[in-house]
């Protein structure tokens, strides 16, 4: 389940680093490099993901899954596990 979870990560990353969505916004911009990010997508990524790690901690210290929430619902539906949210093994 955990490689699930990792695959659609990772499949975000690429539609949105380089999707329809993101070339779009870069050749609109005039932005697009020749290969890889550009410096200010590069500085922003790194940005958003010390943000991210550091809130993903916190949470974990704290014992709170609501960060990930999403992702365990999506993983447990795919597989078609059926588990109590009020279990012991849920969190």
């Amino acid at each position: 389940m955990a490689e699930y979870v990792y695959a659609k990560a990772l499949a975000w990353d690429e539609r949105t680093r380089y999707g329809r969505d993101e070339l779009k916004r870069m050749e609109t911009e005039h932005i697009r490099p020749a290969h890889g990010l550009s410096p200010a997508q590069l500085a922003e990524n790194r940005e958003q993901l010390a943000e991210s790690l550091k809130d993903f901690r916190d949470a974990l210290a704290l014992g709170d899954i609501s960060a990930v929430q999403d992702d365990i619902v999506d993983a447990l539906d795919a597989f078609k596990i059926e588990l109590d949210r009020q279990s012991v093994a849920y969190p």
